[in-house]
Order: C-alpha cells, then structure tokens, then sequence
C-alpha cells in the first residue's frame, strides 16, 4: 500500500491533483475517512457512473450518480468533507447500505486489503475495526477511497447519527511519524440533516425541493458550546485544530482534552487544546497589552494525582506561560526567532552566545534554543548563554510557529505541567464570510 508518512506530506503530493479537480465542474479533490459507496472489488472504477453536483449541505458536497445506459435512475448518493488538513470524508448511499472509506493511500497491489479503525467522538477504546479495499469514484478520479462496505443496522450506522466527528486510522507500519496508525478527524455536522438530505436524492428528488430540510446554519452556538473568548463555536474550534471531540486518552480521573482561547488584539485569537477537569478548563490569560503578549496559565484542577498528571489550582507559574511575538510575515521564522531571543536577552542584561542555535526538539515535537557548546552548570560564573527564551537549567523555552508573522515562545519549566497541548495551538482571526482563519 503507498501510504505517506503523515499528512503534511500528503498534502503537498496531491496538490496538484486536487487543483486539476477543481478546475473541472463538480470535482473536488479530498481525503476521506467514511463513504457510502458501491462495494467493488480490489480497486474497482465506476466507470458506468455519471456524477453530477446535487447541492451543498452545511459544509458537505453531496453528488448524485446515474447509470449511463438508464440516465434517470439513481444508482448512488455521496457526500464529501474537507477537514483542516485538506483530507475529506466521504459518504455515499445505495441500496446495498453504508460503505466506510478514505483517501490518502493507493494500493502497490490488487487485492490489498490494510487495516483500518473507525470511531466516533471519545469513543476511541471500542472502535469499529475491518480490513479496508480500495474503490475509484468517478466524481473524485485523482483519489483511491479505501474503506467497507456496510449494512445499515451496523453498530457504526447508529453511532454516527448522535455523533459529532468522526476518526479514522489506517495501519501504516514504518510511519515515520512513529506513529504505525496515523489518524484524521472530521466533523460531521447535522448528520440526521445530511442523511435526510442523501435519502432525497437517492429518491431522485430535485435539489430544489429541499426547502425543508436545508436549512442555514445557525449564527450562534447551541447551547454554551462556545469559547470564552472568540465566541467561536466549539466544533469549529475542534475543526481548526484538527482534533477529535474529547481527545483520545484520559489523564486524569474527570479529566478530558477540550479547546479553549485566549485574545491577542482586537481580532486576533490564540485556539489551544486544553485539559478540562470536571467542569474547569485549564486555560491561558493574557497579561500585558500588544505585542508581544504574554500569558499565564490558570490550571484546571484534578480531582487526584494519577499516571504523573495531577495539580492543583495554586500549581500555576508566576510569570508568563506563553509569550507571542509577532515580526515581519516576509521573513523566515526560523530567521527571526533567534533575533527575537537576542533581544530578549540584551533587554534582560543577560547573555546570548553565537553558539545558540535552533534546533528541533524530539521530547516535544517543537523548536528550541540550545548552546552548540556544553554547559558548565557546576560552574559558579556560568550563565545561561541563550537569554530568557533559550534552554537553561530547569526550563526551557520551546517555540511554536503559529503563521506567518507570529511565534510563540513557551515557557516550560521541568517540573511543571499546565494542562495545555502546546503541539495544538493555533492563532485564528474571523473571515469575511462569518468565519475563521488561520491565514
């Protein structure tokens, strides 16, 4: 099976493919962890297929498909979409029930059958396991759909209909990302909506008589599903950073991964995964006013100490959690957070060696300032040579980047822990369609 490494690899082979798509009417080009489609064998085409765009649900494409030799029979319904990572689900209907499938992989051989993972919401302790086939979609002629076919009274079936995302994993072993099982999350969105709406074009309804079951999505969030800060809805939140709803493991008794944020300026928000325990999220504060702006940690806390992660509400750090710099967004970030870090040092009367390099941080997954020279730490006169924000002895200093124009300095003490994903924290500001950005 060609599978990549991860998904920011994926991405950038398949762009020119999914360009080529968009260029031809009713083609998009997207990575999809569930379809409803024709069970075919190995890696069939459905070649006797014509597609044509059936109408927009939420942020679903739904298509239609006829058979060619009778035009006015609809032979399958399926709906597609796109997640942060530019990877889509796909759900098509026929009259044989559900078929679970996703893109991103292509088969080295026929008859090639990976293992695959579905589950829904936190539900990641009981998912629903197959060997996956491959299918080729006329609507979508660039992508192989890996997935299964399944009945309609399955497990699955029903789980999706109360469900608010949806994670798949494909066994990919040798992943260099360590990870044998690399996943992807969707939102599903309204799925009773969606399903009413492939259910009406399974029955050859026209797209214009679905008044009553297209409906605008609400402004507003249901409920208090909304951050504190941005007011943006929670699903979206998980949408943006591409994480599933509950996360995957518990760290705590009562305790779960959610999302929460924190402003920078007028229309600028931080979005960062976050421990919540019990009804309180840990969260970051803002401090100071313009940039750089700092932050400090307010921890949720546990209700016990369990598996090395537990705290109380008096555990949080006294000076600045994360620090946000933005510079020129023309420049390399790898360029300017060194500069960054030299002014910080000569602002602190402190030292910055031309020893101190950027290097990449295998314990966190992120950036770091370290001295190419050995630290001589029994030494009275040592200093830290790479300022407040390099590594030093009992912190370091990891760096995020956010986008362009903006890092984020993360203050990390050895012996601290905030409740915070500081591999899952983004910087977002609304669009001019009601929306958010990352760009």
């Amino acid at each position: 099976m060609g599978m990549f490494g991860n998904h920011r690899q994926l991405n950038a082979v398949r762009g020119v493919g999914r360009r080529q798509i968009i260029r031809s009417a009713q083609r998009i080009c997207s990575v999809s962890l569930l379809a409803l489609a024709t069970a075919l064998p190995g890696c069939g085409q459905q070649a006797n297929l014509t597609p044509e765009g059936y109408t927009q649900y939420g942020g679903w494409t739904v298509t239609r498909y006829t058979n060619a030799k009778t035009p006015a029979k609809v032979e399958m319904c399926s709906a597609v979409v796109e997640n942060i990572q530019r990877s889509s689900l796909r759900i098509a209907t026929t009259k044989q029930g559900l078929t679970v499938s996703v893109n991103g992989a292509s088969p080295s051989g026929s008859g090639e059958s990976p293992k695959m993972y579905l589950y829904t919401d936190e539900q990641s302790k009981d998912p629903v396991k197959f060997a996956g086939k491959f299918w080729k979609d006329p609507a979508y002629e660039y992508d192989h759909w890996l997935g299964k076919q399944f009945t309609t009274d399955t497990d699955l079936s029903s789980k999706l209909m109360t469900a608010e995302t949806l994670t798949a994993s494909i066994y990919s072993p040798g992943n260099r990302t360590g990870n044998d099982w690399p996943e992807s999350h969707f939102e599903l969105g309204d799925m009773n909506g969606l399903t009413s709406v492939l259910q009406a074009c399974s029955d050859g309804k026209s797209a214009s008589d679905l008044s009553d079951i297209v409906k605008p999505v609400p402004a507003k969030c249901e409920g208090d599903a909304a951050l504190p800060a941005s007011g943006m809805c929670l699903s979206a939140a998980r949408f943006q950073l591409h994480v599933p709803k509950g996360g995957t493991e518990e760290l705590a008794p009562n305790c779960k991964w959610s999302v929460s944020d924190a402003r920078l300026s007028e229309n600028e928000f931080l979005v960062y995964r976050a421990l919540k325990c019990g009804s309180e999220t840990s969260k970051l504060v803002p401090v100071s006013e313009g940039y750089p702006v700092r932050l400090n940690a307010l921890v949720a806390p546990t209700a016990a100490y369990t598996d090395g992660f537990g705290f109380e509400q008096s555990d949080g750090w006294k000076d600045p959690i994360v620090t946000v710099f933005k510079y020129d967004g023309n420049l390399s970030h790898l360029d300017e957070i060194p500069k960054i870090a030299k002014k910080a040092a000569a602002d602190a009367g402190m030292t910055y060696s031309d020893g101190c390099v950027l290097e990449y941080d295998e314990y966190s997954g992120l950036l770091a300032l370290n001295d190419k020279n050995e630290a001589d730490m029994e030494n009275p006169n040592w200093n830290a040579p790479c300022g407040p924000l390099g590594s030093q002895e009992g912190l370091t200093v990891y760096w995020s980047y956010l986008r362009s124009g903006y890092v984020a300095a993360i203050h990390y003490p050895f012996d601290g822990y905030f409740g915070l994903d500081w591999n899952k924290m983004i910087l977002v500001k609304p669009d001019s369609e009601g929306g958010w950005t990352q760009q």
